[in-house]
């Protein structure tokens, strides 16, 4: 489900996030778990353990995991 909502519109894949664009977190290659960029740096999303955390994308909790970015289409300009 979440590879079928982010491959067509309104998200367009974007290599360099900036806050409010979508974070799709993979495990072999599947699509896993999702959350929103705070920032180029941190992302925040939610896990049972945790609840709701801010975190660098570089913490050993998300880092092993591969990422790919969105970004809705009402942003496209605001980022650039």
């Amino acid at each position: 489900k979440i590879a079928d909502d982010t491959s067509q519109e309104p998200w367009h894949p974007t290599t360099h996030p900036h806050a409010f664009d979508m974070a799709v977190m993979h495990r072999r290659r599947a699509p896993v778990h999702v959350g929103i960029m705070a920032d180029p740096l941190h992302i925040l999303h939610i896990e049972r353990a945790t609840n709701a955390v801010l975190i660098d994308i570089t913490h050993p909790s998300v880092s092993f995991r591969s990422m790919k970015y969105f970004r809705h289409r009402e942003l496209l300009d605001v980022a650039a």
